[in-house]
């Protein structure tokens, strides 16, 4: 990020890291820059960098959208041809070392350890929901605070039904889009065709978010309990960058295998579900 950029955190972030000069002890960063930092005093920096991150910063960077940002992120998938959509949702793998307790958890199919980043994105890449589980995949759904919000809510609907539309007479709630779980039917090829340019942005953001913080690429050594907070923090510095206009350039870019998602579980669509898909068929 650009100096002005990183300014701008650190000012953020300094009612969490700020420490005091003493009689018996210097700021870090000043002994820092005499002498480096040893690898135990980083991990506890890392730590409280992370822990300052969610502190401040989480509920402000990462959040449903309401209001004028529901009208912007609504239009904005209704240009990419998904009317009444909210957001897009995916899973990818966060690579880890094997953790010493439940270590069959964590295994993916791939034979490696991860951890999973749940993240719903708006139409700018940005992070609107994000939840970090453990294999297998539908526990982390089932498990995120979105399920659970829109599970209590009235109907299921994650925005109250103020927000809904219409299709030729059958009420369509906000939704979020994601993998189709149907077959590919003749009629419904012009339909999944804008599905996947819509939900694409989930991808690309979940690119950047790994090209930017290298980290989430390679295996993460860090203790378990830990890799939670580094996860969040790294999407939160993600939207900030975004939202401050910071450039990406296309060679961050990481492999694809880099940014593998999880494979979703095929699971019966409810009634309700195959009714608005339908509706939407006839308008996209």
């Amino acid at each position: 990020m650009s100096r002005e950029t990183f300014m701008s955190l650190a000012n953020e972030l300094q009612p969490a890291l700020q420490k005091k000069i003493t009689n018996w002890r210097k700021t870090i960063q000043t002994v820092a820059e005499l002498f480096g930092i040893g690898e135990e005093t980083l991990c506890i920096l890392i730590r409280e960098v992370c822990h300052g991150i969610k502190k401040l910063m989480l509920k402000k960077y990462i959040h449903l959208p309401y209001g004028n940002e529901l009208e912007q992120n609504v239009s904005g998938f209704a240009k990419r041809g998904m009317p009444f959509c909210v957001g897009a949702i995916d899973g990818t793998h966060i690579p880890i070392i094997a953790p010493t307790e439940n270590p069959a958890d964590y295994h993916n199919r791939k034979g490696w350890y991860s951890a999973i980043l749940q993240g719903i994105v708006d139409h700018k890449m940005c992070f609107t929901d994000i939840y970090v589980g453990w294999l297998h995949d539908a526990r982390v759904l089932a498990n995120s605070d979105i399920y659970i919000l829109a599970e209590h809510r009235q109907g299921g609907y994650l925005y109250a039904r103020e927000h809904s539309g219409n299709i030729n007479g059958l009420e369509i709630p906000l939704y979020l889009i994601g993998d189709p779980a149907y077959p590919l039917k003749n009629e419904k090829r012009i339909f999944n065709h804008r599905l996947s340019s819509a939900r694409i942005i989930v991808e690309h953001a979940f690119g950047r978010l790994k090209g930017r913080w290298r980290c989430l690429l390679k295996r993460n050594d860090i203790n378990i309990n830990t890799v939670s907070d580094v996860v969040v923090a790294c999407c939160v510095l993600h939207n900030f960058c975004e939202l401050h206009g910071e450039q990406y350039p296309d060679n961050w870019d990481c492999p694809q295998e880099c940014v593998e998602r999880p494979v979703a579980n095929n699971r019966e669509d409810s009634v309700s579900a195959v009714s608005i898909r339908d509706a939407l068929l006839t308008v996209v």
